[in-house]
């Protein structure tokens, strides 16, 4: 392993698009937030690799520099003065039908349900009501490709998630670290 500010060709062309994606959603679930800002993202890194949470290939992938921008950026001070954090929730609810297609929860005349499975990559207590992050690594020109291509998912995770806490979600975000920019749905 061999930290670069930017992932290596070699190891980069080696990985999927999905792959870079995954690593760097490991780092991101187990890496502790206030100890990347206190102690910078290789420390981190360092730690993670040393504990197995993270192989050196995956180590190797990653931009040390897109994650630093992630550690200073103003959302993340918004999860640092959280009272409660949530990261990698993984979720199962039974909808009606007309709940994934039009987005609509429908009480009555539905008697037949589909199971929904997704998983939060952070979700975090701000005022009494929580924000759902998602975490991006899409190479996209611009913020609306990823509102085009991720809202809707982006919508019914936050209905399920309001569901399964019983309390409502104030605030969808994706994080796109290609862009190095949080966007507000």
């Amino acid at each position: 392993y061999i930290a670069n500010s930017q992932p290596s060709f070699a190891s980069e062309k080696n990985f999927t698009p999905a792959e870079r994606g995954t690593a760097l959603h490991k780092f991101m679930c187990f890496a502790n937030f206030k100890n990347t800002k206190i102690n910078g993202v290789k420390n981190e890194l360092d730690y993670l690799l040393k504990k197995g949470f993270l192989n050196s290939r995956e180590a190797n992938v990653l931009d040390i520099n897109k994650i630093k921008k992630f550690m200073d950026s103003n959302l993340m001070q918004r999860i640092l003065n959280s009272p409660k954090v949530i990261r990698e929730q993984r979720f199962s609810v039974k909808v009606p039908p007309e709940f994934l297609s039009k987005e609509i929860v429908c009480e009555n005349n539905c008697d037949n349900f589909i199971v929904m499975q997704g998983a939060i990559d952070c979700a975090f207590l701000e005022n009494e009501e929580y924000i759902i992050v998602d975490y991006k690594t899409d190479r996209v020109e611009n913020e609306q490709a990823l509102i085009d291509r991720y809202s809707a998912q982006l919508n019914l995770y936050a209905k399920a998630f309001e569901k399964i806490l019983n309390m409502p979600i104030k605030q969808k975000i994706i994080y796109s670290f290609h862009l190095s920019k949080a966007i507000t749905l």
